[in-house]
């Protein structure tokens, strides 16, 4: 029975020791020529640091790319874990008109439609790395929609709760939130 319900603690322990082991087995052999890419979300981050602790005392280079317009950058992530892991930080933030100039070039290269906007900046992320003499970026993808990373799951999450609640109550949530848009132009 234990086996079919391990017991929340086992289960945690189980899946950390699980994806430390894969992590290990996906680490290249060759310590000049790759990178990782950091976004500062739960999977990169994680990875990161399960690579540095086994690449001690050498450093492994990560590569973060930000963005200019604040509601899409998360390099402050990226630059915390790039800190606690004591990794090899490169990182650099896009402009929208950067962002915007490299579209025609990933429309081209894509084999088939792919409306992800992460291409961007995987995009600049691993020409940084090319620049720096890496030639393979290990990466993670989807422990934050799985471990619930980004704080717009948070976002998500609230606002779950508010559509769930009875119309009067989401109707005097509106109001108090006009009236703290109100209050907060008057202090703009």
């Amino acid at each position: 029975p234990e086996d079919l319900d391990p017991g929340r603690a086992r289960a945690a322990t189980a899946l950390r020791e699980k994806i430390i082991e894969t992590v290990r087995s996906y680490r290249p052999s060759d310590e000049q020529h790759w990178g990782a890419f950091l976004s500062g979300g739960t999977d990169s981050s994680s990875i990161c640091g399960i690579l540095a602790a086994g690449a001690a005392p050498r450093k492994v280079s990560s590569f973060s790319i930000g963005f200019v317009e604040e509601g899409y950058d998360e390099l402050g992530f990226a630059e915390i874990a790039a800190q606690a892991f004591d990794l090899d930080a490169h990182k650099r933030r896009v402009s929208e008109s950067e962002a915007t100039d490299v579209l025609p070039l990933l429309i081209r290269t894509f084999d088939e439609p792919f409306g992800n906007a992460s291409a961007i900046p995987t995009y600049y992320c691993a020409r940084m790395a090319a620049d720096a003499g890496k030639d393979l970026l290990v990466a993670g993808d989807g422990g934050d929609e799985i471990f619930g990373g980004n704080e717009r799951y948070l976002k998500d999450r609230i606002f779950g709760i508010y559509h769930a609640l009875p119309s009067p109550l989401r109707g005097l949530g509106s109001l108090l939130a006009r009236g703290l848009q109100v209050t907060d132009q008057r202090w703009a």
